[in-house]
């Protein structure tokens, strides 16, 4: 698959083009967590948000995709949205220690912030 960088697609892009022409070349969600990992290792999280939510589009069964989208959501504080993805994948995985631990520190940024609105 030729590499086109994810912040060079224009805004016109939508999901569903860049699904079908992904999931024509992508052999699994591995190659996708991956680059969506280095772009979080480049504090690039918009592109690393795109990548993780295309990955899971592509990949919705794959525990380990979802754990991934959900630190990319913790990672941007949208924890109620992450929060869901570590619980679908734990329904997938139920063993998956990382989704149990990052679940934990979610429920308690989650009730920190509920006690300081009250």
């Amino acid at each position: 698959m030729k590499a086109t960088p994810v912040d060079s697609l224009d805004s016109k892009s939508t999901l569903n083009t860049i699904y079908h022409k992904v999931r024509r070349e992508v052999n699994g969600s591995s190659e996708l967590n991956t680059y969506g990992y280095v772009l979080l290792t480049e504090n690039k999280l918009e592109q690393a948000d795109f990548v993780f939510k295309l990955n899971r589009y592509l990949f919705p069964y794959t525990s380990n995709v979802r754990d991934s989208y959900g630190e990319i959501l913790m990672e941007r504080a949208k924890y109620e949205a992450s929060r869901e993805q570590y619980l679908e994948a734990l329904r997938l995985a139920p063993e998956l220690e990382s989704a149990i631990s990052k679940l934990a520190e979610l429920n308690e940024i989650l009730k920190t912030q509920k006690d300081s609105k009250t």
